[in-house]
């Protein structure tokens, strides 16, 4: 690239730079009044890290770049697209370790990373909120999630910090009808409830207007001025942005090039032959001057930076040393601390090494508990599902009722009745596997944010998600069981009928856990085509379409394990089996199927047990939940 004229001063300063000191936002220094938090120093020596594509080919993203990130300033990581900007971050919060090799050190000891997302929170580029809910609502759940359970005063903490970022006047707004600067906002507030003094944030300025980038980044920067960590991603900052930075660290190609402070950008480019003019905004020029393949400037200036090992201040250019902070957690927590004042004591090193031990600040049940109400709230609020999922088992129930109306009660339409009782295996099955398959993978985003984060573990979240859906199932199974039994014409025993409303139900249950699983395995769009064409074989083995007896002997086990086949059995042993009278004949002057028993001989089910069909239901139950929880928690943990 031509080196370009340098109108600018020798010390990097200015004049023509556009000021917004004059601007008044809602985050001014003068009223923040978080906590200030310790130091926390973060450095990193010779990181590397490389990806495995689908053909097994290895890509190295990240080159043994080192760097340090100070306490107290506000740093960007700055560079073209696929330079590793994201990368690199993942690397440093934890979100991403395989493949990573490398040193990182906190407060000049090597980070220990279980001990380090308790100091720290990832705030991802999109906002990863639950739109069905409100401000304030949102805001107390992360308090009861994130504060300890002896916290006394987290109204208080609430009111301070939606004060501090602007949001107090829009407590009562739903998450879905705020800005995007606003729900940028509000993910910072959620994360700000436990006062972490280190903060990482992936381009919080995509998809903001200039005025609500201008605001995001001046927020950072108060947040960094009360003694956090702030690190960011950012792509290429308007010449306004790029001035409110104090630290830069900039990428290419997996190469460090710069590490610094702005103001001594432009004065350390000219002293390597690189000239910008004063006109020229320098977040764009140097991604220039390293932008394209086999570029002798990016080779240059990340030699000339030793590849992150020298940090360019106002002093010069000197080594990177990382300074030995003792370890602090953070010390704003402690159970019913009235005074939040800017000033704050340190906890002592005991209590710090036992508030590190513990794995989480609240109990598994407060946890439980939480998000069980959080999801019984925005699934009470969604009412739109609610309302499709109770039509369509009323109008099917209705349909049912019309159709099939007395066939029960009559010997002559037998096989009529086994085809409606065949239909509402199928029903209750496909009613529960459709809902569910999208359960969690609308859920993944906010999962994997909020238990990186520390909010909680994946063993409560779990056990509340697919507990808070178990009673609206119960209900339109027994909504639309309830008058099918009796609109056609079943036999008015109340065993018979819990017999065959449990049948249906497990059989209900059953196929959501299978749902449930797909779910937790794949995406949406894999998800949706791959159950529908599991349940092909379930139907085809299920004894209807094809006798038990004609089925090939290496397929029959098939059979064996397939529930749909044991809820439909379940149903029709409810109705023709223990000893059922025989059938009156009322249509037809003569009935050949009369006899119960013969009945079952005809479908090949003389032999079966309810209860043992019940018993392998209720195991088929717990064997896809249980695998459905190791397939979440696979894509939860183990892609980090």
């Amino acid at each position: 690239m031509t080196p370009r004229l340098d109108v600018r001063s020798p010390n990097g300063n200015n004049n023509g730079q556009i000021s917004a000191q004059h601007e008044e936002i809602s985050c001014d220094l003068e009223n923040f009044h978080l906590p200030k938090q310790p130091p926390v120093e973060l450095a990193f020596s010779n990181l590397t890290y490389h990806v495995t594509d689908d053909k097994k080919n290895r890509r190295l993203i990240l080159k043994s770049v080192s760097g340090i990130i100070r306490a107290g300033e506000l740093t960007a990581i700055m560079g073209p697209s696929g330079a590793g900007k994201s990368s690199l971050l993942n690397n440093l919060s934890g979100y991403r370790t395989d493949g990573a090799s490398g040193l990182i050190t906190v407060n000049g000891t090597e980070r220990n990373l279980s001990h380090f997302r308790k100091q720290s929170c990832y705030i991802m580029q999109d906002n990863q909120l639950h739109d069905n809910l409100r401000v304030a609502e949102a805001m107390t759940l992360a308090a009861n999630l994130k504060l300890p359970d002896d916290f006394c005063n987290k109204q208080q903490v609430i009111d301070n910090v939606l004060e501090t970022l602007g949001l107090f006047d829009h407590k009562q707004s739903i998450t879905k009808k705020l800005s995007g600067g606003q729900k940028k906002r509000l993910s910072i507030a959620l994360e700000l409830i436990n006062n972490p003094p280190v903060m990482f944030f992936d381009e919080p300025t995509s998809g903001l207007d200039s005025s609500s980038c201008y605001q995001c980044i001046k927020l950072l920067k108060d947040l960094s001025r009360g003694g956090r960590t702030v690190i960011c991603t950012i792509h290429q900052p308007s010449a306004r942005l790029f001035e409110m930075f104090d630290q830069l660290y900039t990428l290419a190609q997996g190469q460090c090039v710069y590490q610094g402070s702005t103001s001594q950008l432009v004065p350390w480019l000219a002293s390597n032959g690189f000239y910008c003019l004063s006109i020229y905004n320098p977040a764009n020029y140097i991604i220039e001057l390293t932008s394209g393949e086999k570029n002798q400037n990016l080779e240059k200036l990340s030699l000339a930076v030793d590849n992150g090992k020298l940090n360019i201040q106002d002093a010069g250019a000197e080594n990177v040393e990382i300074i030995n902070f003792p370890l602090i957690a953070n010390h704003d927590l402690t159970p019913c601390r009235e005074d939040l004042s800017v000033t704050s004591t340190l906890l002592q090193e005991k209590e710090v090494l036992e508030s590190i031990k513990k794995p989480y600040p609240t109990s598994e049940w407060t946890q439980f508990w939480t998000i069980l109400r959080r999801t019984a709230l925005f699934t009470r609020r969604d009412k739109t599902l609610m309302y499709l999922r109770l039509s369509a088992y009323i109008i099917v129930g209705l349909v049912v009722c019309i159709l099939y109306n007395d066939v029960g009660e009559d010997a002559a339409k037998v096989f009529t009745n086994v085809r409606f009782l065949f239909f509402n295996a199928l029903f209750v099955m496909y009613g529960a596997l459709t809902v569910s398959i999208l359960s969690f993978p609308l859920e993944m985003p906010v999962l994997r944010k909020e238990t990186f984060n520390g909010w909680y573990p994946l063993r409560p979240y779990y056990l509340a998600m697919t507990l808070c859906d178990f009673p609206f199932q119960v209900a339109f199974t027994l909504l639309y069981t309830a008058p099918a039994y009796y609109f056609t014409g079943q036999p008015l025993e109340w065993d018979r009928f819990g017999m065959f409303f449990l049948s249906s139900l497990l059989t209900s249950l059953v196929s959501q856990s299978l749902g449930i699983m797909v779910g937790s395995a794949m995406n949406i769009q894999n998800g949706v085509f791959f159950a529908q064409v599991l349940v092909v074989p379930l139907v085809m083995f299920s004894g209807v379409f094809l006798r038990f007896s004609a089925m090939h002997p290496f397929l029959r086990w098939i059979s064996d394990i397939c529930f749909v086949r044991y809820g439909f059995e379940g149903v029709v042993l409810a109705v023709y089996g223990f000893n059922r009278e025989t059938l009156p004949c009322i249509s037809q002057a003569y009935c050949r199927d009369r006899n119960p028993h013969d009945i079952l001989q005809n479908l090949e089910m003389e032999n079966a047990n309810y209860w043992f069909g019940t018993g392998v239901l209720v195991a088929h139950f717990a064997i896809l939940r249980i695998l459905a929880y190791i397939f979440l928690r696979s894509r939860v943990y183990f892609s980090r």
